[in-house]
């Protein structure tokens, strides 16, 4: 199997920024189990959210729908050499089958509108923790369109806080029900991105 061609940066990609037409954009995440939804209802299951993970130590590591589409939640990266940063103009390799990925079907998923994310920083609940919301586009040597939602204590990352790991897992645990609020089941990408935000002069 190879591996898809249309998540690879390519030489003349730039980062993108964001922007008012993005905030209108959705991101996905995947899940490890297709049932996320909570027993009888189509709310998000909060537990199904991790946040962070093993190899994002301060992110919900999300990817921009549009040209990653629903299927490619299912291409699980093995090498964590992939998974680092991307640079502009950096020369690229082809992921190997097996090797660097491999395809797992058990996977769920949900979406956030980015725009939605960011409104959450002007909510009573943020406030009063001292809690901010930044989301950022992180392209990783695999993923071109990854994207990065990250939580700040009085303006420090959750992760690097000096408190002990119990208080650090409270705020992260704000972070995922406020997230699980908004998050919602989607089956197909239906925004088109302008080439604009992504090929370079």
């Amino acid at each position: 199997m190879n591996y898809p061609q249309h998540l690879l940066p390519q030489s003349n990609y730039k980062k993108i920024e964001l922007c008012e037409d993005l905030g209108k954009c959705s991101l996905v995440r995947h899940t490890d189990v297709q049932d996320i939804f909570m027993e009888g209802t189509r709310a998000i299951d909060v537990d199904k959210i991790k946040f962070p993970s093993r190899q994002f130590e301060n992110d919900l590591s999300t990817n921009l729908l549009s040209i990653f589409c629903i299927d490619d939640i299912f291409v699980q990266v093995k090498n964590d050499a992939l998974i680092k940063d991307w640079e502009p103009e950096e020369a690229i390799c082809s992921p190997i089958f097996e090797q660097d990925f491999i395809l797992n079907t058990n996977r769920g998923h949900f979406a956030l509108i980015i725009e939605s994310i960011l409104a959450l920083n002007t909510t009573t609940p943020l406030i009063e923790n001292g809690l901010t919301f930044e989301v950022l586009h992180t392209p990783s040597k695999c993923n071109f369109w990854h994207f990065s939602i990250r939580v700040y204590k009085d303006n420090i990352l959750v992760g690097n806080l000096d408190v002990k790991n119990k208080q650090k897992e409270k705020l992260w645990r704000t972070a995922r029900i406020l997230i699980s609020d908004l998050a919602y089941y989607v089956e197909k990408e239906t925004h088109i991105l302008s080439e604009n935000h992504y090929i370079a002069n």
